[in-house]
């Protein structure tokens, strides 16, 4: 990934001198190579204090997704530039927000970044006036200058959530055409139930049956244990549907047993899942 976003002709213009000499790096036209192992490697750390003898943002977008083994030499290497190279700026984006801190994890006195500094920016919703300029400007932008009334349309479907507008803009921009609106919303829609799919793999079946049965309106813990009990055909205890629970608000889908994104809640409707499960 690190290679693959270093191999670009603007990047290696400003680093080339500085990084087509170093041990581990081999850099070919504008295609860069990155050696981790053998005689001939670098280190994370090294690589980032070569790249700190020229100003450079490393941004790296839902980097909760780095959790494990590898996502641990990342925040150690992190650790290290931000203690030793003042010309390296980092920025790392989630939309899982309390899965982001879990991984940065800055309160533990055992995580590599404990005692350093960030800057929390949070991206809230838009308001509805500011979503409908968002949309109208970035489509105008492209060549498309679109209807207010069709751009309002868009906004109540997304309910400000800027990430759902971005997409909506840029499929219409694709298409290059004002595409009807239920078409875009049903595109949303699919996004959201391959995301929410993924889900299975590291949190089982059961975190997806408790999505299902949100949507279907059992927004308490009462009513959703007894949904998920006669749904599963068995007793469910109460450290497992707080664990689901937690995780679900983690992962920035719920609040108070309410989903805070109407894409997602449409998307958990649809899902299929097995009548029994864990």
């Amino acid at each position: 990934m690190i290679s693959n976003s270093m191999s670009n002709k603007k990047f290696l213009d400003k680093m080339k001198d500085v990084l087509g000499v170093v041990s581990g790096i081999k850099v070919t036209g504008i295609e860069v190579e990155l050696s981790w192992r053998g005689r001939e490697s670098i280190s994370l750390g090294t690589l980032f204090d070569y790249m700190n003898k020229r100003k450079v943002l490393i941004a790296i977008d839902e980097a909760q997704a780095l959790r494990g083994p590898r996502g641990e030499l990342f925040l150690k290497a992190l650790a290290h530039a931000y203690d030793y190279d003042r010309n390296i700026m980092f920025i790392l984006t989630g939309s899982e927000v309390g899965l982001l801190y879990d991984y940065l994890d800055i309160e533990n006195p055992d995580s590599p970044l404990y005692g350093r500094y960030i800057n929390v920016i949070t991206l809230e919703r838009f308001t509805e006036a500011q979503s409908v300029d968002f949309l109208r400007k970035g489509l105008m932008e492209a060549g498309i200058t679109p209807p207010i009334e069709y751009v309002r349309s868009i906004v109540e479907v997304f309910d400000g959530i800027p990430g759902w507008l971005t997409i909506a803009g840029n499929y219409i921009v694709t298409k290059r055409k004002l595409v009807d609106i239920d078409h875009i919303e049903e595109y949303a829609i699919n996004i959201a139930i391959r995301e929410i799919m993924k889900l299975e793999k590291t949190h089982g079946s059961r975190l997806i049956r408790t999505l299902k049965l949100l949507a279907q309106g059992h927004n308490s813990w009462t009513r959703l244990k007894k949904a998920l009990e006669e749904n599963e055909g068995k007793t469910v205890s109460k450290s497992s549907l707080s664990r689901i629970i937690r995780t679900l608000e983690k992962l920035s889908i719920i609040e108070n047993y309410e989903f805070l994104d109407p894409i997602y809640k449409k998307a958990s409707e649809r899902i299929l899942v097995q009548s029994h499960g864990d």
